[in-house]
């Protein structure tokens, strides 16, 4: 079976050289969330941290293919803590930057294809 094809490049990888981008957008997400403890920060972030990225993941995902997009590079991320003290509960917030690419298409010509010598 392949490999599905990779959508989201995160900050030092390189997203394919032929595509296009499009623009820079910001997107956020957040992570399932977990009872509060003052006492077990790291604790906490450990458990919230692979939920919070594989919601930005799906987040992203659908916002490629909202707008006709290839793939996304994230430039930047923020992440903070947020707690609720009425439930007891805390889970984290990500604001990413991201470039959105688009798939390069005939229309634009590339070195290679042009008639010049």
């Amino acid at each position: 079976m392949p490999e599905p094809e990779k959508k989201i490049y995160w900050h030092r990888e390189f997203p394919p050289l032929h595509d296009r981008i499009e623009g820079k957008h910001w997107i956020t997400a957040q992570s399932d969330s977990v009872a509060y403890s003052l006492t077990h920060d790291s604790e906490m972030w450990g458990k919230c941290f692979p939920s919070l990225e594989r919601n930005l993941e799906a987040r992203l995902v659908q916002e490629i293919e909202r707008q006709g997009g290839h793939c996304a590079h994230i430039l930047d991320e923020r992440i903070r803590r947020k707690i609720n003290h009425a439930d007891e509960t805390c889970w984290l917030e990500g604001e990413y930057c991201y470039t959105l690419y688009l798939e390069a298409n005939d229309d634009c010509p590339t070195k290679d294809s042009s008639n010049d010598p």
